[in-house]
């Protein structure tokens, strides 16, 4: 997924500024048998190409299309000009005889810049870790309703969500 989005004065933005969306999602398959059994991989990134975007237009934790980035800390703390995010996710089936629960595992990373404090994209990356169980409960679509924990720097919870995280 690529977005360029342009914010100019004469379409009713606070200032003029340009940023460019950069995202990508793959799974990768460990059984043909269980399709519950395979690894996931999500990046993206937000970049300021030119002039200044209001704060609370910058790109921050959990503010992804569907709100999910994150898990181990808060919506919104950490934003920046320039914002990258990247996930693995291990998801597994639990039993044997049937593909009703399922666990994940997974480590994620954030990381944001501030041109205004001089602080450079990857100066500072947040790593964090969870657990999750997934309850399938529409094996046609593979619609699960999830409950994860997660950790990460000073910070913890737990998620409740229906879907996959991404």
């Amino acid at each position: 997924n690529i977005n360029y989005r342009i914010n100019q004065t004469w379409l009713g933005s606070d200032q003029n500024s340009t940023s460019l969306w950069l995202e990508f999602r793959t799974y990768v398959g460990l059984s043909k048998k269980k399709a519950r059994h395979l690894v996931a991989f999500w990046v993206f990134g937000d970049f300021q190409i030119t002039g200044v975007r209001p704060y609370l237009t910058l790109m921050a934790l959990a503010e992804d299309q569907k709100a999910r980035s994150g898990r181990g800390y808060v919506g919104g703390r950490f934003r920046g000009d320039d914002y990258v995010y990247g996930e693995v996710e291990y998801r597994f089936p639990i039993s044997q005889c049937s593909e009703i629960l399922g666990g994940v595992l997974f480590i994620n990373a954030t990381t944001a810049s501030n041109r205004l404090t001089n602080v450079n994209l990857f100066e500072y990356v947040k790593p964090s870790v969870g657990i999750g169980l997934r309850v399938m409960i529409n094996k046609n679509t593979r619609l699960n309703l999830n409950l994860d924990f997660a950790i990460g720097v000073d910070s913890k919870g737990f998620y409740f969500s229906g879907t996959e995280t991404f």
